[in-house]
């Protein structure tokens, strides 16, 4: 009983000279992953940042772009994905382009310097737009100072 069982953990009673057996069960296993993985696509528009997987879509438009970054992960090698920041917090990881040890996408700096601008855009409207705020707080307390120091 406990070498059937070990058989079974194992997959023993798979490889017993069968190689098709073991050929199918990798590609039911690890074939999806790869077609996620090979399918997937980023576009920008006008409309803002659409990443497109075999299993997923996710759309994030760019009134809801608030970053991007270049994230590097670890595992049997490498990989360098880019992130994208929504005004919500959340991160959302783009499908491709991607780079790894020994395979460059040779969009991928061309997306990360579109995005980066669109970034850099973003915060640039967003201060300009928050300066007269900031200007008319700061003229408020001079003239209310002289007011308390003098009553």
């Amino acid at each position: 009983m406990l070498g059937a069982i070990a058989d079974l953990v194992t997959g023993a009673d798979v490889l017993h000279g069968d190689l098709r057996t073991v050929l199918i069960i990798t590609g039911v296993l690890v074939g999806p992953l790869c077609l996620d993985l090979a399918s997937g696509r980023t576009t920008l528009d006008e409309d803002g940042i659409t990443t497109r997987a075999l299993f997923r879509t996710r759309h994030v438009p760019w009134a809801d772009f608030r970053g991007v970054d270049v994230v590097k992960e670890q595992g049997r090698g490498y990989a360098e994905w880019i992130y994208v920041w929504t005004a919500s917090g959340s991160r959302v990881k783009l499908k491709a382009p991607f780079k790894t040890g020994t395979r460059a996408d040779a969009q991928f700096d061309d997306a990360y310097a579109r995005l980066k601008s669109r970034e850099r855009e973003y915060f640039r409207h967003h201060w300009r737009r928050a300066e007269p705020d900031r200007a008319e707080s700061d003229r408020a307390e001079s003239e209310r100072a002289p007011r308390e120091q003098g009553g």
